[in-house]
């Protein structure tokens, strides 16, 4: 099993974030370019930031990158590499820059390696683990506990009870 994502409108927080987030422990870069005008999505500087965050990275634009053909049989050693892989716990992610992956080589490039028995997930804008998303998750939860709280007293008036939560806390 392995993952695609176009980095396109993320933050590198936020990619590493959504690396992190679906266990994916190496990033195969498979732009043409390993170069973007977001600096730290350069090759080298973006190398160094997963590293820092304790991901792998390899450059791999050259065998599949979206401007030369793909050969088969690279295809078929990197579907075999993330087979063999992911039954070690391993999980890998091809990166491009596009965001939309009907616009992306990784698409075709994720359907020739299913061909040869693996299984992928395009990550896309609902799957992203963003520094935003966690804040309203945790607004979310905040809401969902003054509920839970009012709830609990309301059950306990009803019964005859002095409400026992104080304060919106459990």
């Amino acid at each position: 099993m392995f993952y695609t994502i176009g980095y396109q409108g993320l933050t590198v927080n936020d990619f590493i974030n959504t690396m992190k987030f679906h266990g994916i422990g190496h990033v195969f870069d498979i732009r043409s370019k390993p170069y973007s005008r977001k600096k730290d999505y350069n090759r080298e500087p973006f190398r160094a930031l997963l590293q820092s965050a304790g991901l792998q990275y390899s450059w791999v634009g050259d065998r599949f990158g979206g401007f030369g053909e793909i050969e088969e049989r690279d295809v078929i050693r990197l579907a075999d590499l993330i087979k063999h892989d992911h039954e070690l716990g391993k999980t890998y992610c091809l990166m491009c820059m596009e965001a939309a992956v009907n616009q992306c080589h990784r698409k075709d490039l994720a359907g020739r390696l299913a061909n040869y028995g693996t299984d992928f997930i395009h990550l896309e804008k609902g799957d992203l683990f963003s520094e935003k998303k966690k804040e309203l998750s945790e607004k979310q939860l905040t809401i969902y506990d003054q509920i839970e709280v009012e709830h609990i007293k309301a059950v306990e008036r009803s019964a005859g009870f002095e409400p026992t939560l104080q304060g919106g806390s459990l």
